[in-house]
């Protein structure tokens, strides 16, 4: 009975509530602390994503102060011309194998931005801004080949339309906002 009696004493069950209210506080604070940890954790990882993607991206665009990346680019869009497919591969095919490693040299690389983009592992504001009217340039020269390719088109053309299309609603998105308003 004495036992049973201190148990309900006032001092007992005021030391019991403190109790209880200093476990509530602590696990309070811990949960609390565990989710701001998170937050930023997620907000680190975020920021480390953005930044390895501009890394990645200013990577492929350092091959634009290579003065042999220009040649390429000035033969292929300003200086090459063909009337049809069969003269296309006469003049640009493996039978000319400098112009054609110019042509293959050219498109992988923008093949390749365009795998990267589809990935998710570039932003494609971030090419529309640095590349994306030499894009357009290249679209309109290849284009009449590509519509002959259309039914046999190997991966790599598949990238480049693929890049075009997504940097065309890029600029499309930017002249919804008000951000980009010339024409290519």
């Amino acid at each position: 009975m004495r036992l049973q009696n201190l148990i309900r004493s006032p001092r007992v069950l005021h030391f019991q509530a403190t109790l209880l209210d200093l476990q509530t506080v602590s696990i309070v604070v811990t949960a609390a602390g565990i989710l701001i940890s998170a937050a930023f954790a997620v907000q680190q990882l975020r920021n480390l994503v953005r930044n390895r993607q501009a890394q990645l991206f200013m990577q492929l665009y350092d091959r634009f102060h290579d003065p042999e990346f220009w040649k390429q680019y000035g033969e292929i869009i300003h200086l090459s011309d063909w009337k049809d497919e069969k003269d296309f591969w006469d003049k640009y095919g493996p039978k000319n194998i400098h112009a054609f490693a110019d042509w293959m040299s050219f498109g992988t690389y923008f093949s390749g931005i365009g795998v990267l983009l589809k990935r998710g592992m570039i932003d494609v504001g971030l090419v529309d801004d640095l590349i994306g009217d030499y894009v357009f340039w290249i679209w309109k020269k290849w284009k009449p080949l590509f519509q002959v390719w259309d039914q046999r088109k190997p991966m790599s053309i598949e990238w480049v339309e693929y890049l075009f299309d997504e940097i065309t609603k890029e600029r499309e998105r930017k002249q919804r906002m008000g951000i980009y308003r010339k024409e290519t």
